[in-house]
């Protein structure tokens, strides 16, 4: 049976033959490749759900990490900060501990210093002291070599002069 649709002419028995084995053909497929086919096309299906869940979570713990690393460094900063000023005030302790053992130290040399002047201004009176009464006494020999008594006297009159206006 031929179908006329003007230019296109169809043969009806041809059409029904091309359709049975059309139908073979997707049966045989089905048959022999569909079923692996569409097990693949489910593997696949199921592996790309896999791999979104798995980006999910890499991008949970990526941020969980971003936010760790920056707790950390923020913790590190803050020890760091911690630490510089403990040394500033550790340095300024130290500071003060050396300025106070100078200061102590310049005092005991100072109290030295004036010990010492205190000694040598004492020896220097007790020598200053016999060196007049030497002088007094060879001087008054000669004058008063003839009286003792008038020279003692005489001595003692000096020496307590001299010492009263040294000391003065």
């Amino acid at each position: 049976m031929i179908i006329d649709l003007g230019p296109l002419t169809i043969k009806l028995d041809v059409l029904i033959i091309q359709f049975i084995n059309i139908g073979i053909l997707l049966y045989l497929f089905n048959k022999l490749f569909g079923e692996t086919l569409i097990a693949e096309i489910a593997e696949r299906r199921a592996m790309t759900r896999k791999l979104e869940q798995a980006e999910k979570e890499y991008a949970a713990l990526l941020a969980e990490a971003n936010a760790q690393k920056d707790a950390i460094i923020k913790e590190a900063l803050e020890h760091k900060k911690s630490i510089i000023e403990e040394a500033s005030r550790l340095a300024k302790n130290e500071r003060a501990a050396i300025v106070e053992k100078a200061k102590q130290e310049a005092d005991l040399i100072v109290l030295k210093a004036q010990r010492d002047a205190e000694a040598q201004k004492k020896d220097i009176e007790q020598k200053f002291e016999q060196w007049v009464k030497s002088t007094a006494v060879a001087m008054l020999k000669k004058l008063f070599a003839s009286n003792k008594q008038v020279s003692d006297m005489y001595i003692a009159w000096l020496v307590d002069e001299f010492t009263h206006s040294y000391k003065a």
